[in-house]
């Protein structure tokens, strides 16, 4: 088994030789592998460029066949993985997380070009990635010296490319709000990220599916902007925050979409709720 230092020098070797159907004599089925138990390195070189980068290259050149996908995205969500160390705060096991959190849309990715998933394997990618939602309490977006972590815009990620897809039903959709709104209203974090724009975009993308009418949508939004600011100061205004950020980012990205007449004011109203001054 390769270390981590041997197999950063060998993606590094790769990426100057990109050309080919296999880069330059590599077995995919031998590398990948170890690319996933280093999935959540500390090296930030390693683990964003090297290891996700080049697995999101190799889908987009074909190179990943259906059957090892399926292979890494089962492993990315096992207990090794997405569930590894889950409610951890503060550690390095968050990388291994959030990283393998990202392969949700690299697997859907493959599979909008190329179908391969059954119903049954892409309910459960959404349900495993509604239980890390919920469990997940390291929240922070960039580490210093280790690069992203960014739990709740890599689980954003993973909704939106979920949303898009017809095997997602009415239920499935209306479960993936409810994380969504979990997600952002907490007072733990202060998302200082762009995590409100991602998670609006997975918001966006479900709405577009049109099975969510909009007096469920608006009273979604109702509920975000109702949470109860019943903390500490500092807990109180951090969710504040949270929830406001995230109102006007939908406000201003439902501003976009056609046939919003009904939802715009509405956010607009919420948000100018939540508003101190």
């Amino acid at each position: 088994m390769k270390t981590e230092i041997h197999l950063k020098h060998e993606l590094l070797r790769l990426e100057q030789d990109r050309a080919g159907n296999e880069p330059r004599g590599v077995l995919l089925s031998e590398l990948v592998p170890v690319m996933m138990k280093y999935i959540g390195s500390t090296d930030a070189e390693l683990r964003d460029h090297l290891i996700y980068g080049s697995l999101c290259r190799w889908t987009e050149q074909d190179r990943i066949s259906a059957d090892m996908m399926r292979e890494i995205a089962a492993a990315a969500l096992d207990d090794q993985h997405l569930f590894y160390k889950i409610g951890e705060c503060g550690t390095d096991s968050v990388f291994t997380r959030t990283f393998s959190a990202l392969i949700i849309p690299v697997a859907l990715y493959k599979h909008g070009r190329h179908p391969f998933l059954t119903e049954a394997e892409i309910r459960g990618m959404k349900e495993k990635l509604i239980r890390y939602v919920a469990l997940e309490k390291d929240l922070r977006g960039y580490v210093e010296g280790k690069g992203w972590a960014h739990a709740a815009a890599h689980a954003a990620d993973g909704l939106e490319s979920l949303a898009r897809l017809e095997a997602m039903n009415r239920q499935d959709l209306h479960d993936m709000l409810a994380a969504i709104g979990d997600c952002i209203c907490t007072c733990s974090y202060l998302y200082i990220n762009d995590e409100d724009e991602r998670l609006v975009n997975a918001a966006v993308s479900i709405w577009k599916r049109h099975l969510i009418d909009d007096d469920m949508l608006l009273n979604w939004v109702r509920s975000i902007a109702d949470t109860p600011l019943n903390g500490s100061m500092h807990e109180n205004e951090t969710l504040r925050a949270n929830t406001k950020h995230f109102l006007r980012s939908l406000y201003f990205e439902m501003l976009k979409e056609q046939d919003t007449r009904k939802c715009t004011p509405f956010i607009l109203e919420q948000l100018n709720l939540r508003n101190r001054y």
